[in-house]
């Protein structure tokens, strides 16, 4: 046998009919045939589940615990098989946090980029932050309101996993007695035993004092001890618990606000140190529009305006609105759109505090209205924290999500968005179709000679990357877009030049029908893309009806002749112009020019319509506000370039 070939013998999934054959390997395979003819049978169910199922049981006991065992597929033999990834049309999944970016690791070049090569620019004041001086940083503490209670910590740990028992046990052996692990302070010589599997922050208490005038000294040795400690951070807590980072190195020299060291977690919204605290990182909140709450205002309360309220007038929320309407003397018969701008107000999102005064000595205040948060929040509030699925689902189809306003939906805590690389801050870059991208990481250029050397290596990958996603036709994408938002074409697209970036070699690679979704002007790049992968020393197996690809395949295998039962048979197999010359072939007889495709004769005759469907304003998406008129009982096809 041959090693440049992968040869099976006797394969019968599905509907194959007890089928031998050869595949040559290091080639681009194209697999084509009628719909039902056993094509993914034989890619997917066969070579794909053979080649994992080996390469799993290659793998310790241990291991196969945590994978999922595919069945042996139903066949006698399989030789020359390497190990295999499928890269089909099924969803990347629904996980707001994975981003083109985040699965291309694109996003994560960028990081180490902004973090060894971004310049930080106060957001106060508009200049860039420098190295501040110790006295800069003594003055703004001292700054406090005289008699503040105030502590110097040094954050000797910022979310590491471990223990940390010898870094603990070498503070206390120097001295120090608190320190401030997690959030809370802790005595050390009592200090609770830290998870190793997970991230923690530890700050050790430098010294305590009272702000008061002549504590200058004090503070400045304080400080010194925590920066030396620390390499360059200090924390100042107060007694209410806030606390204050200042550095060294990264300061304003107007106001003197300090930044967060420039670490890569900094720009990952999918970590504590670097996501948005409002959002945490999903750059969008969940709120519920008045719309959805009360979808007729021509109702009154008691006729149920409040959809999610029809059939709970027996519930405490109904029961509080039946204060409100005494205290605020309005009838429940009154339809919701002439109830006055206030009561509206009130019962869908809190009282103001000069409502409230008002009401403090009605009799059913401390009852009913002292702890009322207002519709809006109450339900959002139960549907962040009940256990109860029904009502879980109940508040769910209320549900919409707004762009963050604390980071404006960038995902990211504002001094990682105080960091700019060629005047573009992290979420803005994020923002860039991918042909913009390109544009701009090709154009960066660094001033400082360590910069340049270190962006050099950092920029050739982000660019390699992103010429490839633009090179199988999805250059339109950012690298914000969540995958939850990505066709099935779009996602095998993505997952295949992420796979071309990887350089691999020596894998077999499957893919189906990769053209789907993709306007004809881009099949010659998706070709170059897969010639690569080939070209790297790997095998690539397609199941594809477009014309272009199979002209492309070094191996053309077509399978027929029918669908089902009638399918499941070689019918021809060879370069393209050895499947065009094979009479047999339905496929051949089209690649050569004895079949061509007839266009139909247009539905109803071509008769114009009666009824349309208008729409106007429509601005989804990149939708630029345009009016649309599709004909009503009739076929309408929508193209268009990817």
């Amino acid at each position: 046998m041959s090693i440049d070939v992968i040869t099976i013998k006797g394969a019968r999934v599905h509907n194959l009919k007890n089928l031998d054959l050869e595949l040559p390997r290091h080639a681009l395979v194209v697999v084509t045939g009628p719909s039902g003819s056993g094509k993914s049978s034989l890619a997917f169910d066969t070579l794909y589940a053979e080649g994992q199922r080996r390469y799993i049981e290659s793998l310790s006991s241990f291991a196969h615990q945590f994978l999922d065992q595919l069945p042996k597929p139903d066949l006698d033999r399989i030789e020359g098989l390497s190990p295999a990834l499928a890269i089909d049309q099924k969803g990347l999944g629904a996980n707001p946090r994975s981003t083109v970016g985040t699965i291309t690791e694109i996003a994560n070049y960028l990081r180490l980029l902004y973090a060894r090569c971004g310049d930080v620019i106060c957001p106060d004041c508009n200049v860039p932050a420098g190295s501040l001086p110790l006295s800069a940083i003594r003055d703004s503490i001292g700054a406090q309101p005289d008699g503040s209670r105030l502590w110097i910590l040094a954050p000797v740990i910022t979310g590491r996993k471990g223990a940390h028992r010898k870094l603990l046990g070498d503070l206390a052996a120097k001295g120090y007695v608190r320190a401030l692990m997690d959030g809370e302070l802790h005595d050390l010589d009592e200090a609770p035993v830290l998870a190793a599997g997970k991230r923690h922050d530890v700050a050790v208490v430098v010294d305590g004092f009272v702000n008061r005038p002549g504590v200058g000294e004090r503070l400045s040795e304080a400080l010194t001890r925590a920066l030396d400690l620390s390499g360059g951070t200090v924390l100042v807590r107060e007694e209410n618990g806030r606390t204050t980072l200042y550095s060294r190195e990264a300061g304003c020299p107007s106001c003197g606000r300090s930044f967060a060291p420039l670490e890569p977690r900094l720009f990952s919204f999918n970590s504590p140190a670097g996501s948005c605290p409002e959002c945490q990182g999903l750059g969008s909140q969940p709120t519920i529009k008045a719309r959805s709450l009360v979808p007729d205002p021509t109702l009154s309360l008691a006729s149920g305006a409040v959809a999610y309220l029809r059939g709970k007038e027996s519930g405490w929320l109904y029961t509080q609105i039946e204060a409100f309407a005494g205290a605020l003397d309005f009838e429940l018969t009154t339809p919701w759109e002439a109830l006055s701008e206030t009561v509206r107000a009130v019962l869908m999102h809190g009282m103001p505090p000069e409502i409230e005064k008002g009401l403090k000595d009605h009799r059913h205040y401390e009852a009913f209205l002292r702890d009322w948060e207002g519709l809006v929040p109450e339900l959002l509030r139960r549907h962040r924290e009940t256990r109860s699925e029904k009502v879980r689902s109940g508040v769910a189809s209320l549900l919409t999500a707004k762009s963050c306003p604390a980071c404006r939906g960038f995902r990211l805590c504002e001094d990682a968005l105080s960091v700019h690389v060629g005047g573009l801050h992290f979420g803005q870059t994020s923002e860039l179709a991918l042909t913009d991208l390109l544009v701009w990481a090709e154009g960066l250029v660094f001033e400082d000679t360590l910069k340049s050397t270190v962006a050099k290596p950092i920029l050739e990958q982000v660019t390699s990357r992103a010429r490839f996603l633009c090179e199988v036709g999805v250059s339109y994408l950012s690298l914000s877009r969540s995958v939850a938002t990505l066709s099935g074409g779009e996602g095998q697209r993505v997952r295949l030049a992420t796979q071309v970036g990887s350089r691999l070699t020596g894998v077999l690679y499957i893919l189906d029908e990769p053209s789907v979704g993709l306007h004809h002007r881009d099949i010659h790049r998706l070709i170059g893309t897969l010639g690569k992968l080939r070209d790297r020393g790997n095998s690539v197996v397609v199941v594809e009806h477009d014309l272009d690809v199979m002209l492309a395949a070094d191996h053309l295998l077509d399978l027929g002749p029918g669908a089902g039962e009638h399918g499941g048979y070689i019918v021809a197999q060879g370069t393209p112009d050895e499947v065009a010359d094979n009479k047999d072939s339905i496929t051949g007889a089209y690649l050569a020019g004895r079949r061509r495709v007839q266009g139909p004769k247009p539905i109803n005759g071509g008769a114009p319509a009666s009824e349309w469907l208008t729409m106007r304003g429509l601005s989804g998406r990149n939708l630029k506000t345009i009016d649309l008129e599709i004909p009503l009982g009739r076929l309408t096809v929508v193209t268009g370039v990817s």
